[in-house]
């Protein structure tokens, strides 16, 4: 049976006796990492914006974007 371990930060262990298991295995943590990183992605495209826009309506408050910050050109 295919353990579920949803930690990004430690990968599968690699079984020799048992490559079956652990081509499971990987192919998990390849597909949890993947809708990891596509949430990330989803978020800084949806998020950010959105949040940016409803700072900018409160008087006084400057977003990183309007002042060139790090952000700048992504």
């Amino acid at each position: 049976m295919v353990k579920f371990d949803g930690d990004l930060t430690n990968p599968p262990s690699i079984n020799t006796s048992s490559i079956g298991t652990t081509a499971k295995d990987w192919a998990g943590f390849a597909i949890v990492a993947g809708m990891a990183f596509a949430v990330l992605g989803i978020a800084r495209s949806t998020v950010q914006p959105t949040l940016e826009s409803a700072l900018s309506m409160i008087p006084g408050v400057q977003t990183e974007g309007e002042a060139g910050g790090p952000w700048e050109g992504w």
